[in-house]
């Protein structure tokens, strides 16, 4: 099997999303296969992340993906990633979390 996730997404169609407090982290490319991401402790994500630093824009680049798995939780994935990250979780998908939260932001 290949790496699903291999494909580059843009920051507003993320595989995943993690939130971490006022840290957000747009899952859109891995660069492992998910088995065998947990057989490295340097598997890297890119991301896009907002933060109280980024003023309201998001910026892009690569991250351990193990930091973000320990210290942040999982709000929003696409099915097939649930089948990898997430197993037993219920969460919406990126594109509904994305969408709830721009009308929260509008209120």
């Amino acid at each position: 099997m290949s790496n699903p996730f291999a494909k580059s997404r843009p920051q507003h169609q993320p595989y995943a999303i993690y939130r971490a407090g006022d840290f957000i982290f747009h899952v859109c490319k891995t660069y492992k296969k998910p088995a065998n991401e947990a057989k490295n402790v340097y598997a890297r994500w890119f991301v896009w992340a907002s933060s109280p630093f980024t003023h309201g824009s998001m910026e892009g680049g690569d991250t351990y993906c193990a930091e973000i798995r320990d210290s942040a939780r999982l709000v929003a994935a696409e099915p097939e990633w649930l089948e990898h990250y997430g197993k037993g979780k219920t969460v919406p998908t990126p594109e509904e979390y994305i969408a709830e939260h721009a009308k929260l932001e509008v209120n």
